[in-house]
C-alpha cells in the first residue's frame, strides 16, 4: 500500500495524470485517419448514406468531374457552361455563387488564413492572441493530424476553425466519393479534437463548381468561402526567395508588405476577404506587419462568420459554446446562419471552455480593436509561441488532484 501511494505522489509531481479531452472522442491516433498524403480518401459509410439520400432527393448536381489540362488548369467537356448561369466554376470564370461567401460587408476586413496548422503557425496564433483578434483558419486535415498540439493552440487563442480539405487537391477533378472523403475526414478530425462540427470550407486554389458546392452543403452543411483579393503570399519561401514570376506574386517580404498596405488603402466598399496563408514566417508577416495599418485605416477586422453574425460551427455559436451534442459530421444540411440556441445544448468542455474563459473566444472585436493598434505594432515583431499553455493548465489541475488524493490516502494508512 505504501508503494502504491508513493507511485501516486511521484506521478503527480512529474506533471499529472494523462487525461482525454473531456466530451471529445479519444480516437485521434494516426491509425484512425487516412494517410495525410492520400488524395480523395474513402469516406465513412454514414457520409455515403447522407450523400445517397441527397442524391435521391434531387439536391445534388449531376455533372462529370473536370480533368486537369496540360496547362495545369481544370477543364470540362465541350458544351459545359462554366459561367454563373451554368456550373459556376470559379477556377475558369471566377464565378461566385449566390450561396458562397466571396466578399465582406462594407468597412469590414475578413481575416482568414489557409493551409495550417504548420510549424510556423504558432507565431501567427501568438500574435492574434496578443491583439485579442480572432481569425478563421482554413485547415488541411493531414496537417491537423501531424500537428495536433498546434491545432489546439489555434482554438485556445480564440481561432475559428474551418475546412480546407484533407490533402489540398483540385476538388473539381475528383469524383463524388473522393470529394466526400476530402471534406469528411477534415471535418471529422476537427470534431474529434475540438467537439466542433465545421460550418465553412474553402476550396484549394478556389477550385469549386456547383457539383462540389452541393456535396459540401447537402452532406456536410458547409458554406463555401472564397475571396476578392489575393496576396499571393504563398509564393514566398522561408529563405526569402519567391516561387512566382514578377507578374504573378511578391518577389520578397517587402513587396508583400507593399501589396498588403495597398489593400488597406482600398475603398471600403465592398469589404475585403484577402487570401492569405500560414505557410512561412514571411507569409504570416504579411498580415502581422499590416494589422496596425488596417486598424488605423478604419477597417473593422473580423473572422469570416463574424462578418455576418453567423455561428462559427454547425453545433456551436463560437469556441465558448454551448455545444449541440446531437449534431455530427456528415448529417446533412444544417443552417448555421444565426447564433444557435437549443435545449439540447451541453456545456462546452475541456480545452475549448478553458480557452474561452482565458482568451476571450467570444471576441468583442470592436472594443478590443480600440485598444489593439499600438499593441499590434510591437507584437508583430515580438510574438512568440505559446503552444500548449491551456493543456498545461489542465495537467497541473489533474496533478494537484492526484497529489491531494494520494496524500489523504497515505495519511489514513499511516494512522491505521
Amino acid at each position: 500500500m505504501l508503494l502504491l501511494a508513493t507511485i501516486l505522489l511521484l506521478t503527480a509531481c512529474v506533471g499529472g495524470f494523462g487525461h482525454p479531452l473531456s466530451g471529445k472522442r479519444d480516437d485521434t491516433a494516426s491509425g484512425s485517419y487516412p494517410d495525410p498524403s492520400t488524395i480523395g480518401p474513402a469516406p465513412k459509410s454514414s457520409w455515403l448514406a447522407t450523400y445517397e439520400a441527397a442524391k435521391a432527393a434531387g439536391t445534388l448536381v449531376d455533372i462529370a468531374p473536370s480533368t486537369m489540362g496540360s496547362d495545369g488548369v481544370p477543364a470540362y467537356a465541350d458544351g459545359v457552361d462554366t459561367s454563373e448561369a451554368g456550373i459556376c466554376a470559379w477556377t475558369l470564370t471566377t464565378c461566385v455563387s449566390s450561396t458562397d461567401i466571396g466578399a465582406a460587408p462594407s468597412g469590414l476586413w475578413g481575416v482568414g488564413t489557409d493551409d495550417g496548422p504548420t510549424t510556423y503557425s504558432p507565431t501567427l496564433y501568438s500574435f492574434l492572441e496578443s491583439v485579442n483578434q480572432s481569425a478563421t483558419h482554413f485547415m488541411i486535415g493531414g496537417n491537423i493530424l501531424n500537428n495536433q498540439q498546434i491545432f489546439q493552440q489555434a482554438i485556445q487563442v480564440g481561432g475559428h476553425i474551418a475546412v480546407h480539405t484533407w490533402s489540398h487537391p483540385y476538388m473539381t477533378t475528383l469524383n463524388d466519393t473522393e470529394v466526400l472523403g476530402e471534406l469528411g475526414w477534415t471535418a471529422q478530425i476537427i470534431y474529434d479534437l475540438s467537439g466542433f462540427v465545421p460550418a465553412f470550407w474553402r476550396p484549394p486554389y478556389g477550385d469549386v463548381d456547383n457539383r462540389v458546392r452541393a456535396i459540401a452543403k447537402e452532406v456536410f452543411g458547409l458554406t463555401t468561402v472564397l475571396w476578392n483579393e489575393d496576396s499571393n503570399d504563398w509564393c514566398l519561401e522561408e529563405d526569402g526567395t519567391s516561387d512566382c514570376a514578377s507578374d504573378e506574386g511578391p518577389a520578397d517580404d517587402a513587396a508583400l508588405l507593399t501589396e498588403m498596405q495597398g489593400f488597406a488603402a482600398m475603398n471600403k466598399t465592398p469589404g475585403l476577404i484577402v487570401l492569405e496563408h500560414e505557410l512561412t514566417n514571411l507569409s504570416i508577416g504579411g498580415f502581422t506587419s499590416t494589422y496596425a495599418t488596417l486598424l488605423s485605416s478604419g477597417w473593422k477586422v473580423l473572422n469570416i462568420p463574424d462578418l455576418f453574425d453567423y455561428s462559427w460551427y454547425l453545433n456551436s455559436p463560437s469556441n465558448a459554446g454551448p455545444v449541440d451534442s446531437t449534431i455530427l459530421v456528415g448529417g446533412g444540411t444544417i443552417e448555421a446562419a444565426s447564433l444557435v440556441s437549443s435545449s439540447s445544448y451541453t456545456s462546452a468542455t475541456s480545452s475549448t471552455a478553458a480557452a474561452s474563459s482565458t482568451s476571450g473566444s467570444a471576441f468583442d472585436s470592436e472594443s478590443a480593436q480600440d485598444q489593439a493598434a499600438a499593441a499590434a505594432a510591437a507584437a508583430a515583431t515580438s510574438s512568440s509561441s505559446t503552444s500548449g499553455s491551456g493543456r498545461q493548465k489542465f495537467e497541473n489541475y489533474w496533478g494537484l488532484l492526484a497529489l491531494v488524493v494520494a496524500t489523504v490516502w497515505w495519511s489514513s494508512q499511516l494512522g491505521a
